[in-house]
Parts: structure tokens; C-alpha cells; sequence
């Protein structure tokens, strides 16, 4: 990704996520602040802190790269990720931002549709999953970047 496609897919994930300078509880009860980051133990933070932006831009782009690095080594395992255009890495990159590794790993039918370059499959795929029921507006948005390999900016109402 050019620097200006890295950009566009940060600032798709920040809309999706939210900024929030409190902490606060996801629906799984973990503790998060500012752009969706999962607060570790170690990291000192608790229920009642709060953070400046520059602290959540930092957090940010720390869990961004997490991300992009989970979903590449996901992709590349079947050799996927280098034929991928941007719009649809950026796809596997804003799931695994808001999942994890592992949580990535578990849309194994969304990337064998992938690797099969069966977008319209995959983007299936992705909204047959629990994660998209949970996601709502986000999952129909990067379903349809998938399908159609074009960034989105939102789900048309």
C-alpha cells in the first residue's frame, strides 16, 4: 500500500471504531480507550482513565500496524495477499483490527472464496458470520468492498 492508501484505510478504521478519551467496556465486557485498544493489565490504565488524542493516535497506530501485520501473514499463507488490490487488503486489515489473529482466522471460508478470487463468495462469507451480525453497518460496508474491490465510504441507507 501507498503511503496514501494507508491513510485511507486508517481513517476508514477510525470511523468505524470511534475515538473515545475514557475508557469504556465493549460488548465482550473487555476494557478499551480511544480508538478501539483493548487495555492490557500492564498498561496502567483502568475503568475511570482517560487519555489525550497525541496518547490515542499513538495507541492507534501501534494496533493499526498489529492489524495490517495479522492480516498479511493471513493472506500470504495461501499466496492471496499479493494479488489482493488495496481496497479489499483493507478489508482483511479493518477485520483484523477490530478481531485479532485469531478472530481473523476464524473467516476461513471468506478466504478460501479469496483464494479462489470468488469476491462475491467471500463478501457472502463475511456477512454469514457472528462477527457481522455484531458489526452491522461495518460488515455490509467491507462485505460490499469485497465484493466490488472499490473503497466504500458508508453504507447506503
Amino acid at each position: 500500500m501507498t503511503d496514501s492508501e494507508l491513510q485511507k484505510c486508517k481513517e476508514q478504521i477510525k470511523r468505524h471504531v470511534g475515538l473515545r478519551l475514557c475508557a469504556y467496556r465493549d460488548s465482550r465486557r473487555r476494557l478499551r480507550i480511544g480508538y478501539g485498544h483493548i487495555i492490557a493489565e500492564i498498561e496502567g490504565f483502568n475503568s475511570f482513565s482517560t487519555i489525550t488524542q497525541s496518547i490515542a493516535d499513538m495507541l492507534f497506530t501501534d494496533d493499526f500496524w498489529d492489524a495490517f501485520n495479522v492480516a498479511e501473514k493471513a493472506a500470504a499463507i495461501d499466496g492471496s495477499w499479493d494479488y489482493l488490490n488495496v481496497s479489499r487488503q483493507a478489508v482483511l486489515v479493518n477485520i483484523a483490527f477490530n478481531l485479532n489473529e485469531i478472530g481473523l482466522l476464524e473467516f476461513s471460508d471468506a478466504f478460501d472464496f479469496i483464494v479462489a478470487k470468488e469476491y462475491d463468495k467471500a463478501a457472502d462469507a463475511i456477512l454469514a458470520t457472528k462477527w457481522a451480525k455484531q458489526a452491522g453497518d461495518r460488515a455490509i460496508e467491507l462485505a460490499r468492498q469485497m465484493r466490488t474491490g472499490e473503497w466504500q465510504e458508508g453504507v447506503a441507507k
